[in-house]
């Protein structure tokens, strides 16, 4: 005994004798010291070989941990008290073989806290030993089984068999599980009752666990759905029983035996494999699922149910839905989801095939396993699952046989309201259930760079007409038909100038599938029609005479002639323009007039800005037509030429292009003027300045002359200066200086008439 010191305590051990025979009592007390034991809360703790048995917990219950002993303190085979607040006693009144062992206690002080009670510190008692001795007997056991191994879910019987005895017997039924405590299944007492470990109590109520006895010293044990838990070692034990005076009985002998029994989980090495031999299936074929199962154990007879599911292309996840599932008693759950599949596939227990694939089944497929088993209640469960890797079965399209002429046709055609049949052939007839789709489109030189759909007729035969040729005109102008099985044809009706341009047609190869779509399978382009309109012959001639003109600048103005020889038609109209071309840049279009004589364009890029003012037009005749340039210049100079295009008016009215022709070339050089009187003065400063001051000077010197010729006259008499004066005057008409004055006169004007 050790003594405690203030909060310490201390814990003792007393079991009395460590040898007894089978069938007497035993007790093992835990005593402690502690101070202020009252006020004091303990737990206190029974082990057998170091495996908790049973408890007293701080309030004073007792509580069995060890499912056997509840059932024997049930019995009245044991029980645990405390005596006082010292003194705790596990109490076993008949002992047995598998009460030999090592005995001991824990105690430990426990503080009350809000969640509860919480341990403080604890002590360990000493050992105690108990041997059990055997009464001189005969009795012995042997034990049997259907299988060492079985695999969950499969049925387990077990044979005990003692010798013959003269005493009564009971007989019990454990398992161990590895290193941990035996666990009581099952006994049928010595007055024949039943009785059933706790944790089996619910599997005997529904068949499960069937105890009996065959004979007076036969047994069995039947363990029916077996469970992965029922593995280990399996132990019956036969004891003899003596009936006292007084009815009591006596436990005399035990003896028993084991062997060990594998359950094999059902999930152990379950495997499943998906597998393809073709992967990659074309549209409208068939391919085949194989779901392949395998396990560490046999499957035959292994319940199973099998689940395909798929994920559809470009659905991104692990969103797998489910196909069809097949049960283990062969029945056939379809997706109400995707109803299609089962019209098209056929399952068995571990086959899919689907025919006439299509793009919706192209997908990534998996099949789910699961292993089937009874619960307690007899029905079914899910005792292990598997799912397979998943495949990708991949649909393309079937290879299209279509194969259409390439051959490129050139055709003219004239303005009398000609009907044109353009021609699209196929080469290679598609298979019966396909059909084709034919689009016309034409590359117009009105609309460059653009291709126009014109029409098209779809695998059902609906048509439809581009969107540029939507108007009645149009769609009763463009007619397309198929002339045989492998000729399509596009009647032009009421040709003209618009309709010139390339035109072709598009074959596509359709192919219907079940569930009533359209899978477009190639497509081909024709080769090319190029038609040329040509609504009169090209009888437009242009004078092409080349010719070379050189002008002084003094020259008043320029003509530039445009002269038609010959047109295609009585009712040609001409639009003609004049261009120059400069020595060192591209053409420049400089005047032009529209088949209505409009003028458009007029000095367009010209890099003359003054030019347009000094423009005339004119047309002397209907054939010919002239451009004057007034006033030429130096900047003139340069090569001309005309274009004349012949214009039409078609049956709707329309002004359309037939030909277009250029002139000859007409070389101009504008040369510098020579100079003439009234230039010679302009240009000569000291010249004019004579010409201006000399008859002043003249003027003057008469009008001085005068006035002293009249000064004279007065003195000498008014009659004599008379007639002096008029003799003068007439004398001074006929003056060297009035003379020279008029020789000037006349040789002005003599250079003024040479220079016109």
């Amino acid at each position: 005994t050790v003594t405690s010191m203030g909060r310490d305590f201390a814990v003792n051990v007393d079991a009395g004798r460590n040898d007894l025979t089978i069938g007497y009592p035993f007790n093992v007390t835990c005593s402690l010291k502690a101070q202020n034991l009252p006020a004091r809360f303990f737990q206190v703790v029974w082990l057998l070989n170091n495996s908790e048995i049973a408890r007293v917990d701080p309030h004073g219950v007792s509580i069995f941990i060890n499912a056997e002993y509840g059932i024997r303190e049930g019995l009245g085979e044991l029980n645990i008290a405390r005596k006082s607040k010292e003194n705790y006693v596990l109490k076993i009144h008949h002992v047995g073989l598998s009460d030999e062992g090592i005995y001991h206690c824990e105690v430990s002080e426990m503080e009350r806290t809000d969640a509860g009670f919480t341990a403080v510190q604890s002590k360990r008692s000493q050992d105690v030993f108990l041997n059990i001795k055997f009464l001189d007997s005969n009795l012995k056991v042997s034990l049997s089984s259907s299988s060492s191994q079985v695999t969950e879910g499969e049925s387990l019987t077990f044979r005990c068999d003692a010798s013959e005895t003269s005493t009564t017997l009971s007989m019990s039924w454990y398992l161990i599980r590895g290193q941990e405590q035996r666990e009581m299944i099952a006994s049928i007492e010595q007055d024949g009752s039943l009785r059933l470990g706790s944790t089996y109590q619910q599997r005997h109520y529904y068949g499960n666990i069937v105890v009996e006895k065959m004979s007076s010293r036969t047994f069995t044990l039947g363990i029916y759905n077996s469970l992965v838990t029922d593995g280990g070692r399996y132990v019956c034990q036969a004891t003899e029983w003596a009936l006292e005076t007084g009815g009591s009985w006596r436990k005399m002998n035990d003896q028993f035996e084991e062997m060990s029994v594998r359950v094999v989980p059902l999930s152990l090495g379950l495997k499943v494999a998906l597998m393809s031999r073709t992967p990659v299936v074309q549209s409208g074929s068939h391919f085949d699922l194989m779901c392949l199962v395998s396990a560490n154990y046999s499957l035959d007879g292994v319940p199973m149910s099998i689940i395909w599911q798929f994920l559809p292309s470009g659905i991104a996840g692990d969103y797998y839905q489910t196909l069809v599932k097949i049960s283990h008693d062969g029945t056939i759950e379809w997706s109400k989801k995707y109803p299609y599949f089962q019209t098209r596939t056929m399952v068995t227990k571990s086959k899919l095939r689907i025919h006439r694939a299509t793009k919706k089944e192209m997908a990534r497929y998996r099949c789910d396993v699961e292993i089937l088993r009874r619960d307690m209640e007899n029905k079914w469960m899910t005792g292990a699952t598997a799912t397979s890797s998943s495949l990708m079965i991949e649909v393309k399209p079937q290879d299209s046989s279509l194969k259409v002429s390439m051959e490129n046709k050139h055709m003219e055609v004239t303005s009398d309201d000609s009907t044109v049949e353009i021609k699209c052939e196929v080469l290679a007839v598609p298979k019966q259930d396909h059909q084709l789709a034919i689009t016309w489109y034409v590359l117009s030189p009105l609309d460059p760079g653009n291709t126009l759909k014109i029409l098209s007729t779809s695998y059902n035969n609906v048509v439809t007409y581009g969107e540029k040729f939507t108007s009645p005109g149009l769609r009763a102008k463009y007619q397309s038909g198929r002339v045989s099985q492998t000729l399509y044809q596009l009647k032009v009706l009421q040709m003209d100038h618009r309709d010139r341009g390339t035109y072709y047609c598009t074959v596509e190869e359709w192919m219907w599938l079940e569930d009533d779509e359209w899978q477009k399978l190639g497509q081909k382009v024709s080769g090319s029609t190029t038609i040329e309109f040509k609504s009169t012959a090209d009888n437009l001639r242009v004078n092409t005479t080349e010719l070379t003109l050189t002008l002084p600048e003094s020259q008043e103005s320029l003509f530039l002639a445009c002269g038609i020889i010959s047109k295609s038609s009585n009712s040609s109209t001409f639009s003609v323009s004049w261009w120059k071309r400069p020595a060192d840049s591209e053409d420049q279009l400089i005047f032009k007039t529209d088949p209505n004589l409009v003028f458009q364009y007029k000095n367009m890029n010209s890099s003359d800005k003054q030019l347009d003012r000094r423009l005339r037009f004119e047309r002397p005749s209907e054939l010919n037509y002239r451009l004057m340039i007034l006033e030429p210049m130096g900047s003139d100079s340069g090569t001309y030429f005309c274009r004349v295009e012949e214009w039409f008016m078609n049956p709707r009215q329309e002004m359309y292009k037939n030909a277009e022709k250029q002139s000859g070339n007409i070389t101009v050089t504008i040369t510098p003027a020579e100079l003439s009187v009234h230039g010679q003065v302009c240009s000569s400063p000291s010249l004019f300045y004579f010409i201006l001051v000399c008859p002043l000077l003249i003027f003057l010197i008469m009008s001085t002359a005068l006035m002293y010729i009249c000064m004279r006259s007065r003195c000498g008499g008014k009659q004599e200066m008379h007639s002096t004066n008029g003799d003068w005057w007439k004398t001074a008409m006929v003056d060297p200086v009035s003379s020279a004055m008029d020789d000037l006169m006349s040789k002005y004007k003599e250079d003024e008439d040479m220079d016109v």
